[in-house]
């Protein structure tokens, strides 16, 4: 959000997008007519809140401040939970086997939850008969019942003779173990009853995925993607003091892990107009700050944690105050930070890592000879079928700053085409000042802009409008001026015009 936005823009944008003529393209009548174009309050809440590149809040007293924000949207801290591929039949060995159920090298799984896929097992014998076999897997239950079938080997007149199970859905099934390990177990017997050993035993699946997982995991360091956050509100100024008393960083984090994490900001940058770059330091920098995470209870919940960087904490106040552009950050999560394996944690397929990065400008301002200078883009002004025009411009102030403004319009290739206000700058006093900081409306000023043919033949040329403006303190018992929200420019505009 830029400066002359704040104020300029209030005006322009009032003046060349709501000041439209009412259309008189079927009017075949000569003479003078008047008609009222604007009678409006503006509000800088109200103007900038339809504007989609500027956030502004209104804080509980009624002060204003400018957000610019980035998010980090969704980004898993560590794969504790991804799905374990397939790596071919696993051999079952003198009728069972241990396979470990490893979803990561840092996370010692005790339990989980399978939401796919399936499982199968083939068996090969070389005793011509029929062969009854019992499956077990001790460490999955559905509903509380073991994972446990019978499956009858059938001879087929050939030796070896196999054949493969129905496949098993997975969905469901609960993962309980204290050494990570599916334990899979077969009983193979002859028709007498006689234990055998088969000749081959295999179990296979596609990929198995999870819905939940507990255990303990090692403290595992993250480093989150964020991106620049960028500050525009100087890119106009030229010349002159423009300081926020306050200026804030303030960082959200929102997780739904159920460990212990902290996270520590390494680093925030702030590259100013002049491309130098600037380190914000601070108590909270380059260590590690403890944040909320959800209880065994509160599985998919996300906990919050914010915390801000202000002139109480840090050299912001200053770095700031010297024309931001741009704000950085690297920053790293940090998973069981005290590295305790006692502590048995959770993760889910939809535990995710949310970083919000606000940058807050209270617009409580030092402002003191300000000059901004800015360009702006505008659509085709049609004057319809009128020979002259006059504008009645009266205007009335409660903000805390004078304004002082005059408006040359540009055509594609920046030529100058009409100058308003030529003679004199547009000059509009400051609110007065009441003792509390707050202000009462100036006095009305009342301006004229004569347009002719020829004036307005130049304006439907136009394509850009430049804009000059200057703001200025007119009162010196006051340092810092603060701007509310129920603070407003009154603007009422009428039009005489000949056909």
């Amino acid at each position: 959000m830029r400066i002359s936005q704040l104020f300029i823009l209030i005006i322009s944008s009032i003046v060349l997008q709501k000041c439209t003529v009412p259309s008189i393209s079927d009017i075949e009548l000569n003479g003078n007519y008047a008609v009222p174009l604007v009678n409006s309050k503006l509000k800088i809440a109200e103007f900038l809140n339809s504007n989609s590149n500027t956030n502004i809040k209104v804080n509980s007293d009624g002060t204003l401040s400018l957000l610019y924000n980035t998010q980090l949207i969704n980004q898993s801290i560590s794969e504790l939970l991804p799905s374990i591929s397939s790596i071919g039949e696993i051999l079952i060995q003198d009728t069972i086997v241990k396979f470990p159920l490893n979803t990561s090298d840092d996370f010692i799984l005790q339990k989980a939850i399978f939401m796919g896929d399936e499982m199968r097992f083939r068996y090969t014998s070389i005793i011509p008969e029929d062969i009854s076999i019992n499956m077990k897997i001790p460490e999955l239950t559905l509903d509380g019942k073991m994972l446990n079938f019978d499956f009858v080997l059938k001879y087929n007149g050939e030796i070896p003779f196999t054949a493969f199970t129905e496949s098993i859905d997975l969905n469901g099934y609960e993962f309980n173990s204290s050494d990570n390990n599916l334990t899979i177990k077969y009983d193979a017997r002859t028709q007498a009853g006689q234990r055998i050993l088969l000749d081959y035993a295999a179990m296979s699946f596609n990929e198995l995925v999870f819905s939940y997982g507990e255990g303990s995991a090692k403290r595992t360091e993250n480093s989150l993607l964020g991106n620049l956050v960028p500050i525009n509100v100087f890119s106009a100024w030229k010349s002159g003091i423009l300081e926020f008393d306050d200026p804030k960083i303030n960082f959200t984090i929102a997780h739904s892990y159920g460990f212990p994490i902290s996270l520590r900001i390494n680093a925030v940058e702030l590259t100013l107009l002049d491309g130098s770059v600037k380190q914000l330091s601070g108590s909270m920098v380059g260590n590690e700050i403890a944040v909320n995470f959800p209880s065994n209870n509160e599985i998919d919940v996300l906990k919050e944690t914010s915390f801000t960087f202000d002139k109480s904490n840090s050299n912001i106040n200053v770095l700031f105050n010297e024309k931001v552009k741009t704000v950085d950050y690297r920053v790293d999560a940090i998973l069981n930070p005290s590295d305790d394996l006692e502590i048995v944690g959770f993760v889910t397929d939809k535990s995710n890592f949310t970083l919000d990065v606000d940058v807050e400008l209270p617009l409580r301002q030092k402002i003191q000879d300000l000059v901004i200078k800015d360009t702006i883009e505008i659509g085709e002004l049609d004057f319809g079928k009128i020979s002259n025009a006059e504008f009645k411009i009266i205007t009335s102030n409660s903000y805390p700053v004078s304004l002082k403004f005059k408006m040359i319009f540009l055509d594609e290739t920046n030529n100058e085409l009409f100058r308003f206000f030529e003679t004199e700058p547009y000059v509009l006093d400051a609110g007065k000042l009441q003792n509390d900081g707050t202000t009462v409306q100036s006095e009305e000023v009342i301006r004229f802009q004569n347009l002719n043919a020829e004036d307005l033949a130049k304006l439907k040329l136009a394509r850009k409008v430049f804009i000059e403006s200057e703001f200025d303190n007119s009162n010196p018992d006051f340092e810092f001026l603060t701007f509310y929200s129920n603070q407003y420019l009154e603007l009422r505009m009428g039009l005489i015009f000949s056909l």
